[in-house]
């Protein structure tokens, strides 16, 4: 499973992210691409400990369970999230576009800090380095094929 920090995997994901546009329809879901933007950023700011989302008592915490959606099985389309990770105004594309790439920075160097605290997911708990690596890989991945990029 790629990390997203792994050599030229990120840089791969801001190439990819040129070809999305403010008005680029969703193959599934309700996000607008701003709103994903956000999603996607949100989730990574989660992982640095930049944002506070409430932790869900859930049976994904326990180790077969994490394991299995973070490695294996593919995220299913229009799952529930947490509200911290929807934007609570209307998002804008460009200053969204922009945070993503600003956050994705932070998110590579704290991978390269051997003393950096990863925050726990809320829904998962406790996460390794590598968990944190390939879920948001995958979670990013997830949403760029959402919009066919």
């Amino acid at each position: 499973m790629p990390k997203i920090w792994e050599p030229g995997r990120a840089g791969s994901f801001l190439k990819r992210l040129d070809g999305l546009r403010p008005d680029s329809r969703p193959a599934w879901g309700k996000f607008t691409p701003d709103g994903m933007l956000f999603h996607c950023t949100a989730g990574m700011r989660m992982a640095l400990g930049e944002l506070e989302v409430l932790p869900k008592v859930s049976f994904l915490a326990a180790w077969p369970v994490k394991k299995l959606i973070i490695y294996v099985a593919p995220f299913p389309k229009n799952a529930p999230t947490a509200p911290e990770l929807l934007p609570s105004s209307p998002p804008k594309f460009e200053e969204e576009k922009a945070r993503f790439a600003e956050t994705l920075d932070r998110l590579l160097a704290a991978a390269e800090d051997p003393d950096f605290r990863w925050a726990p997911h809320a829904a998962f708990g406790r996460l390794t380095p590598t968990d944190w690596g390939c879920l948001i890989d995958k979670h990013v991945e997830h949403h760029w094929k959402q919009f066919g990029i």
